[in-house]
C-alpha cells in the first residue's frame, strides 16, 4: 500500500466545512467522504496556512451572523486542534518561514504571467516540497486535494479519482 499525502487547497475546506455561498451539497458529501476514506487509509493532510486564510476570510462574509460565528468556532477548532495534536491535518509552515523567499520570487517571475496566485503557488511549491522530501520512498504519492483544474495540474503525482469543478 502505497503512502498518500494529500495538499488541501482552500476549495476543498470550502466543501469540508459546507460554506454558504462557496459551497456545492454534491461536493460536501463528496469531500467528507473523500476525507473519511484517506483517513481511515491514514493518509497525511498538509493544509498550506494561506489556505486557512483565504477560509477565514469566506466565513467572514457570511451574512448570517450566527452561522458566520458558527462556521468561524468550527474552523478554530479544526485549526487548533492541527497546532496541539497534529489532527486533523499538519498546517504549513508550522514553524518556518524559510520558504516563502522561495514562494515570492516562483510567483513573481513565473506563476502570476500564468494566472496563478499567491495561495496556490504556496500549494504547489508544498506539494513539490513533500514529494522532494519523499522521493526515497518507493510507494509515496503526493496530490493537491483542489477543485481548481489549473492548479490540480501542478500536482506531483496525477490522482486517477480526482474531483474538480465540472
Amino acid at each position: 500500500m502505497s503512502r498518500r499525502i494529500y495538499v488541501v487547497d482552500t476549495s476543498y475546506l470550502l466543501e469540508l466545512f459546507a460554506v454558504p455561498g462557496n459551497s456545492e451539497l454534491r461536493a460536501v458529501s463528496e469531500i467528507r467522504r473523500r476525507f473519511a476514506e484517506a483517513t481511515k487509509a491514514s493518509s497525511t493532510f498538509i493544509v498550506p496556512l494561506p489556505c486557512i486564510f483565504e477560509l477565514a476570510n469566506h466565513v467572514a462574509d457570511i451574512g448570517n451572523g450566527a452561522l458566520r460565528h458558527k462556521k468561524a468556532k468550527e474552523i478554530c477548532k479544526a485549526v487548533a486542534g492541527s497546532f496541539e495534536k497534529g489532527v486533523p491535518w499538519t498546517i504549513t509552515p508550522a514553524q518556518s518561514l524559510e520558504a516563502i523567499p522561495q514562494v515570492l520570487e516562483a510567483f513573481s517571475t513565473d506563476y502570476v504571467q500564468q494566472g496563478v496566485g499567491l495561495t496556490d503557488s504556496f500549494t504547489i511549491h508544498e506539494a513539490a516540497r513533500l514529494k522532494l522530501e519523499n522521493r526515497n520512498r518507493i510507494a509515496c504519492v503526493v496530490h493537491i486535494w483542489t477543485r481548481d483544474l489549473a492548479l490540480k495540474a501542478r500536482e506531483p503525482d496525477n490522482e486517477p479519482d480526482q474531483f474538480v469543478r465540472g
